[in-house]
């Protein structure tokens, strides 16, 4: 990895992996970055490489939900929520190589198709 990075972005990926190691912090989460202590569940430093590696970090959870946030517009809509739902469901599925689902919009939904 460190062939792919070079001078300040490797500098700052040293210090935040000693950040972690060396004090209480138990991870660090940037985009496809993963720092985590040694007894945590991954260690390494991991980047996806090809647009197929993408599956394995699919699972990750965006920290602004509409049931968890109430600055979120769809907070306390419980019909966003459930479709919501029903979205990510189908998204996650959805693995590389796979013909990409096609969703069936209602009709109130309608314009996001357009």
């Amino acid at each position: 990895m460190r062939a792919k990075l070079s001078g300040k972005k490797w500098m700052f990926l040293e210090i935040l992996s000693k950040i972690v190691v060396e004090n209480s912090i138990e991870r660090i989460e940037l985009k496809n970055l993963f720092l985590c202590k040694e007894n945590n569940v991954n260690s390494t430093i991991w980047f996806p490489h090809h647009v197929s590696e993408l599956d394995l970090c699919a699972h990750v959870v965006v920290k602004y939900e509409p049931t968890e946030d109430p600055k979120h517009p769809g907070f306390g809509d419980k019909k966003y929520i459930e479709r919501r739902s029903e979205l990510n469901k189908i998204a996650n599925s959805y693995r590389f190589g796979e013909p990409i689902p096609l969703i069936e919009y209602t009709e109130e939904e309608n314009v996001w198709k357009k």
